[in-house]
């Protein structure tokens, strides 16, 4: 490219931008964030629907944390679902944040951290959860 021609597109870009707008975009200004609240194991797994449904689960599916205020055990209890079968609970010594989450509406996101095909059911599934800011 010749000079002449470079300083003529550079000129030209100024008047073609004023013509030709970038769309706005609030993404473009502030870049989402996901935060690790909590990656843990998943507690109760042999009491409920886990083992019947162990070959369905798979690393990174989705999960739903549902709050439980009226356990008898635990005021801050959160259930884990896999659809619409029960996972087990969120431990109940790390389940006071996310639980205080829940309440006040935030959106949280849980996934299948790990799978381990071990005896122990408390090293069967691990999950995570996340928070979009």
């Amino acid at each position: 490219m010749k000079r002449r021609d470079f300083l003529k597109a550079l000129i030209a870009l100024p008047i073609a931008s004023f013509f030709y707008p970038l769309p706005f975009s609030d993404k473009s200004i502030h870049k989402s964030r996901t935060y690790i609240l909590l990656d843990s194991v998943v507690a109760g797994f042999r009491y409920y629907e886990g083992e019947h449904i162990w070959s369905r689960l798979s690393h990174g599916d989705p999960l739903q944390l549902v709050r439980e205020p009226d356990n008898a055990y635990d005021a801050q209890a959160v259930e884990i679902y896999y659809g619409t079968e029960k996972l087990g609970y969120v431990p109940q010594a790390e389940n006071h944040l996310v639980s205080q989450m829940l309440d006040r509406g935030e959106d949280l996101k849980a996934r299948v951290s790990w799978l381990n095909e071990s005896e122990d059911p408390w090293e069967r599934v691990g999950f995570r959860v996340e928070i979009e800011v």
